[in-house]
């Protein structure tokens, strides 16, 4: 959830918050703090604003399917899905999962990335 996205613009401004550039070349913002529209344990935000809610929808699994990759914005917003899963992939066949985020951990270090990260990796 990012406020760049029309729905959850229009949900914050209804609920009386802003969404801003707080200087040029930054990221849009909620309320100039934060940069994405939905979190969990940000007990300084306005929870009518920013929600503790998450989007559920229930997908089966394609058989094809080895890896699932749970990372906060800190991640993604340096690396893309597919750069995320390449990176898995390439390293899986000599290198332990928790190594791997580890390492993914560092190349987002790397891609000066500036937010708190987590990532799991969890394979089937």
């Amino acid at each position: 959830h990012k406020p760049d996205d029309p729905a959850e613009q229009e949900r914050i401004h209804e609920a009386g918050g802003r969404i801003s550039k707080p200087f040029a070349g930054d990221v849009l913002r909620v309320e100039n703090q934060l940069a994405m529209t939905r979190v969990l344990g940000d007990f300084g935000m306005d929870k009518h604003i920013v929600p503790p809610m998450a989007d559920i929808i229930q997908y089966p699994r394609d058989s094809s399917a080895a890896y699932l990759i749970l990372a906060c914005d800190g991640i993604w917003d340096v690396m893309t899905n597919e750069e995320v899963a390449s990176f898995v992939v390439n390293h899986i066949a000599t290198t332990k999962l928790e190594n791997i985020a580890a390492q993914l951990i560092d190349e987002c270090l790397r891609r000066d990335s500036t937010d708190n990260m987590s990532i799991y990796i969890v394979k089937f």
